[in-house]
C-alpha cells in the first residue's frame, strides 16, 4: 500500500513514500446517520473510518474498517475478520458478486495475504486463497468482484524485485481467482509488473484500469490492468500523489490520492479533466447512477460529480 498514516481516526497526516499508511488503529464505527438524508440522492456524508467500501447487490453501501469490522452506511455491523493490523496491515479490501456473496482482503494474524469469502448469517469464514508473508508496507489487498463472476486481487512488490519482474510470480501483480476455489488454488496473473495495485476497478466494458503507487521517486502510473505483463501508461499522475482507490463512472477514470487529498477525474485517454474533492484519503467508489462515495477517513463522503 501506499502512504503513511498515524493510528487516530480523523487525523489526515502526511504519508511514507514506502507505502500507504492507512490508520493503524481504526476504531468501530461513532455514530452514523440513520434517517431519510442517509439515502437521498446526491452529496451527503457519514461518519464511518472507511478504509474499503463497495455496494451491496441492493445498493446499499457497505464498508471496511482496517481492524476488521465490516459495517452498512447505518453503522450496522455485517461481519468481523480476524487481523494484524501492525506495520500497514489490516481489512483493506472488500468486493460483493452479483449473487450478493461478500468477500474480503485483508492480512491474516500470521501476516500473511488472504482472501475470504463470509457468511454474513454465520460470520463464519472459507479461505479463497492463502497468499504470501506480507512486509512493513506496499502489501496490496484490494479486492473487485468482476463481472463474469471472478475476483482480482492486487498483490504488492512484497520487497521481492526478483518475484515482481517475474511474470509467474504474484509479486506486484493482480491476480484473478476462482471465487469457489481451494486456498491454494492457483491464481493467473492477470497483468503487472506493479509497485503497488490498492487503487483498480472494472469498468462497464469489462476492462481493468489501474492507478500504481510507487514506493520511491518513480512516476505513478494509470493503465490499463487487464493488458498483461509490461502494461503501458495512459497517464503519469502528479508528482507524490499515492493514489488509494480508482472507480470507474462511465468513460472516465476518478482516482483518490491520499497525499494530496485530490479526488481526479481523468479520461480514458489518460488527459486529467477534473479535481472533484480535496479531501479523499482511502478509497473511491461507484454507487449508484452518477454518484461517488469516497473516505476522508473518517467520514464516507457522497458526491453527484
Amino acid at each position: 500500500m501506499t502512504g503513511a498514516g498515524r493510528s487516530t481516526v480523523g487525523e489526515r497526516v502526511r504519508l511514507r513514500r514506502v507505502g500507504l499508511s492507512i490508520v493503524s488503529s481504526l476504531g468501530l464505527l461513532v455514530g452514523c446517520v440513520a434517517d431519510e438524508a442517509a439515502n437521498a440522492a446526491g452529496p451527503r456524508s457519514f461518519d464511518a473510518p472507511a478504509v474499503a467500501i463497495t455496494t451491496d447487490v441492493d445498493g446499499a453501501i457497505l464498508w471496511a474498517s482496517l481492524d476488521g469490522e465490516i459495517a452498512t452506511e447505518f453503522g450496522d455491523l455485517v461481519a468481523s475478520v480476524d487481523v494484524t493490523t501492525d506495520g500497514q496491515r489490516g481489512l483493506v479490501g472488500l468486493a460483493v458478486l452479483a449473487d450478493g456473496r461478500l468477500f474480503a482482503g485483508a492480512v491474516a494474524p500470521d501476516e500473511r495475504l488472504v482472501v475470504l469469502e463470509i457468511d454474513r448469517e454465520t460470520d463464519d469464514h472459507r479461505t479463497v486463497w492463502n497468499g504470501p508473508p506480507t512486509v512493513r508496507g506496499g502489501n496490496g489487498g484490494r479486492l473487485i468482484a468482476t463481472s463474469d463472476g471472478d475476483l482480482v486481487f492486487g498483490v504488492g512488490l512484497l520487497n521481492d524485485r526478483a518475484g515482481q519482474a517475474d511474470p509467474a510470480e504474484v509479486a506486484g501483480k493482480l491476480i484473478r481467482l476462482d471465487p469457489d476455489g481451494p486456498p491454494d488454488q492457483e491464481p493467473t496473473i492477470e497483468s503487472g509488473p506493479w509497485n503497488n495495485p490498492f487503487a483498480f476497478d472494472e469498468a462497464a466494458d469489462g476492462s481493468i484500469w489501474v492507478a500504481d503507487n510507487h514506493p520511491q521517486d518513480g512516476e505513478e502510473r494509470l493503465a490499463r490492468g487487464d493488458d498483461g505483463f509490461e502494461p503501458k501508461p495512459i497517464a503519469v499522475m502528479p508528482p507524490d500523489s499515492a493514489p488509494s482507490g480508482l472507480a470507474t463512472l462511465g468513460d472516465d477514470l476518478i482516482v483518490c490520492s491520499y497525499n494530496t487529498g485530490a479526488l481526479l477525474r481523468y479520461d480514458r485517454a489518460g488527459a486529467l479533466t477534473d479535481t472533484i474533492a480535496d479531501d479523499c484519503l482511502l478509497d473511491v467508489a461507484t454507487i449508484g447512477d452518477g454518484l461517488l462515495a469516497y473516505s476522508t477517513g473518517q467520514t464516507i463522503v457522497i458526491v453527484e460529480p
